[in-house]
């Protein structure tokens, strides 16, 4: 725990803040974020709300949805759309799917018995970038003043992202998340608090982009595995070149170079 005033916390009216990780050695503070399909999230309670209002125990529900679309859409569209499945999804009569008249492209496939239940969906590894790095916005609170801070992703098969069964997605995304962050605010006078309501001031975004130096993706890959003795994480990372605290050529930057991490830095997304 450190005072608010030693990062953007100070920002939000909070008096503490605190980091997951602390370096002193390194002199780099991390936090650990779990990077998870949080539109899916949002289907997921959706649907099981649907259940208990209507009684039903055992019912399985695929969405069908632009997996690289904006999620705060979804987010603020929830009682809308448990509405619509309430209102308009009649159990009696079965249907085997459902297309929502609120989000365009939305929609459901119904499992009401034994049998196999699909979906389907379109990405984009760019536009997915675009419509989701605004979530770095509401870590910012974290983000140090003193030091160079990092945000640590993780990435496991079974909760995350269900467009990170792409493999060769990945890196592309990756890249584009943390440039799009870095480079799209430069100069810019709009105020942070567009993207994160937390905050109480008028701190721009250009600002707190600043005070990101980097984003470590780690990617659980012990389920796929074929060695049980070996360490199945990827690592790859991307620094933040206009940072205010600088981790090109840092003491971090060398351990995850000799620890094999994937330089996004150098990774060119044209192939």
């Amino acid at each position: 725990t450190v005072p608010a005033t030693e990062t953007l916390a100070s920002e939000m009216g909070m008096q503490n803040a605190n980091h997951d990780l602390s370096f002193p050695a390194l002199g780099v503070s991390m936090d650990t974020k779990l990077l998870s399909d949080k539109t899916g999230d949002i289907l997921k309670g959706i649907f099981n709300d649907y259940r208990k209002t209507k009684g039903i125990r055992n019912l399985l529900i695929v969405p069908s949805y632009d997996p690289d679309g904006a999620f705060d859409k979804y987010a603020t569209s929830r009682k809308a759309l448990l509405d619509e499945m309430v209102n308009e999804v009649d159990p009696a009569a079965q249907p085997a799917t459902f297309h929502s008249s609120i989000i365009p492209g939305l929609s459901y496939s119904f499992a009401w018995g034994p049998g196999v239940c699909f979906g389907e969906g379109s990405y984009s590894p760019e536009e997915h970038a675009r419509h989701h790095h605004s979530l770095l916005f509401g870590h910012a609170k974290k983000f140090s003043r003193l030091n160079p801070t990092v945000i640590v992703f993780v990435i496991f098969p079974w909760s995350s992202e269900k467009v990170f069964m792409f493999e060769s997605s990945n890196r592309v995304f990756f890249k584009e998340l943390g440039e799009i962050f870095f480079n799209s605010y430069m100069d810019s006078s709009v105020p942070a608090k567009s993207f994160n309501n937390k905050f109480q001031t008028m701190i721009t975004a250009d600002e707190v982009t600043r005070h990101l130096s980097g984003i470590i993706y780690l990617e659980d890959k012990t389920i796929t595995a074929t060695d049980p003795t070996l360490l199945s994480i990827s690592a790859s990372y991307i620094l933040n070149e206009n940072s205010t605290h600088s981790l090109f050529e840092h003491e971090l930057e060398e351990i995850l170079k000799r620890r094999g991490a994937y330089n996004l830095n150098a990774h060119n997304n044209a192939g």
